[in-house]
């Protein structure tokens, strides 16, 4: 995407890529933290009382963060992909509009 005077320039296919890519990310993430999960659950067993509670505690908030974290990497991922396809459609739609609009130029100049 760039900048140009006051035009912005975007390629559909560029944007869509970035979903695909964010969306790879996100899978990723979720394997790491999953793994991650695991790995502290088994060691959760070695612990008793008040540092067994708060661990648990602990354990069940970064679940949850790492779940919100991933939802909200595939809401992006899918926002990315929306767009792509949103800027496609418009340049279709003006493309059409343009070579319509040229026709009846032509039409009327005896072209």
């Amino acid at each position: 995407m760039s900048v140009v005077g006051k035009n912005l320039r975007v390629d559909p296919v560029d944007v869509r890529f970035a979903g695909e890519q964010v969306d790879a990310n996100a899978g990723d993430f979720l394997k790491g933290h999953t793994a991650a999960h695991e790995r502290i659950a088994a060691a959760q067993a070695g612990f008793i009382g008040d540092s067994a509670a708060a661990l648990a505690e602990l354990t069940a908030h970064w679940q949850e963060e790492s779940a919100s974290h991933h939802r909200e990497l595939c809401e992006h991922a899918e926002g990315l992909r929306f767009t792509g396809a949103e800027y496609e459609t418009t340049d279709t739609e003006g493309a059409t509009n343009l070579d319509a609009a040229a026709s009846r130029v032509a039409k009327r100049m005896g072209i």
